[in-house]
């Protein structure tokens, strides 16, 4: 992953803001999974929240890296026709695809189960299951039940989304030649994902899918989009410092869920370096307020997390950019949090327009700048 270090003594930048597209291309490539058709059930191992905080540290301490994507080469692998679990749902018959997705038992547990507390729904009774980016496994379920399959994601580190479905599945592992299309046997599988979306990715997103802040810091403030703050309206002065990106996956550098730590402890990290390497004759630019939101790419895909640093808290009506046209299509942004240095907090309010007009030059105090 290319990595990049934001000195202290930045030139003067644009009075706004747009996501810089040179950081997020750079990054490792986004594996976009979906849950096996085989099994019973999958587990995947998912960072610690530890673990997931220190690689925004690590990113603006690590001298920036050559971009090195890795994509693994993908064979084709035939069945054995292998006799495979017993289906956890009912079996349908007449044995055939259509009939299977007009199943009206289907169609009825689907529509008639509860939105599990905490959660928003994203889609029901869809003819189909989910493929994106921080897939962290499934369990099959004996009944078609919401609240035990948010139950069992919120057990699970980094799990913010639930996908429920019936799936047909086969009777035996397929093979092309000795058994291309078993009988089928239906399965209910509960799929948890890392990532929230705002798109029919997901059966049910948390409603709060942000962690809370580490000491000496206030938030989550939630925003609704990306954001575009001019210069501070008194002093003039950009409060902008920079970006950092972090791409959804299991290579190193990158994060494995939607993770708002990450972005605040390369907040905190940027302090210590500008504070370690100080401008001549000038003040150490403080990191005080970071937005840290999904960028999604033009498929849809939550493709990872963005980091958008600042001198000084903006209000979040300066949350106004919600796609940008890049890569593929329009990219669109998906779930944004803002956080705020707490003693900066205690002292200056976010700027706002028609409020609060900052003047503090980032936290060192009027006349400082």
């Amino acid at each position: 992953m290319r990595t990049q270090v934001l000195v202290s003594n930045f030139a003067a930048l644009a009075a706004a803001q747009s996501i810089d597209f040179s950081i997020v291309t750079a990054a490792p490539a986004v594996s976009v999974q979906s849950a096996p058709v085989t099994g019973t059930a999958q587990t995947v191992s998912a960072q610690s929240s530890a673990a997931a905080t220190s690689i925004g540290s690590a990113a603006v301490q690590a001298s920036p890296l050559a971009q090195r994507d890795v994509v693994a080469d993908v064979v084709k692998r035939d069945g054995t026709c292998a006799t495979q679990p017993a289906g956890t749902g009912p079996t349908v018959r007449p044995d055939f695809v259509d009939y299977f997705e007009d199943y009206p038992y289907f169609k009825a547990a689907a529509y008639s189960a509860p939105v599990p507390k905490g959660y928003s729904l994203n889609f029901t009774n869809l003819h189909a299951s989910t493929s994106t980016s921080a897939y962290m496994g499934y369990t099959n379920l004996n009944k078609y039940d919401t609240n035990q399959c948010a139950s069992l994601c919120n057990a699970q580190t980094g799990c913010v989304a639930f996908n429920l479905y019936f799936e047909r599945d086969p009777t035996l592992d397929p093979n092309a030649s000795s058994c291309p299309n078993p009988p089928s046997l239906t399965n209910i599988k509960c799929v948890f994902w890392g990532v929230p979306s705002s798109s029919p990715a997901q059966t049910a997103t948390t409603s709060s899918p942000h962690r809370p802040p580490p000491p000496g810091w206030s938030g989550p403030t939630p925003w609704p989009g990306a954001p575009n703050c001019p210069s501070d309206p008194t002093s003039s002065d950009t409060t902008y410092i920079g970006s950092l990106f972090f791409s959804f996956g299991v290579a190193p550098g990158q994060v494995q869920y939607f993770s708002t730590g990450v972005c605040v402890a390369a907040c905190s990290a940027q302090t210590s370096y500008n504070f370690a390497h100080p401008p001549a004759g000038k003040n150490p630019t403080v990191c005080n307020h970071v937005v840290a939101y999904q960028l999604n790419n033009a498929a849809g895909v939550a493709h990872g997390m963005y980091c958008a640093m600042y001198t000084e808290s903006w209000d979040a009506s300066y949350g106004t950019v919600k796609q940008s046209a890049s890569v593929g299509g329009e990219w669109t942004v998906g779930a944004a949090y803002a956080y705020t240095n707490a003693t900066y907090a205690a002292s200056y309010q976010a700027i706002t327009p028609g409020g609060y007009q900052g003047g503090n030059c980032g936290g060192w105090g009027a006349g400082t700048c």
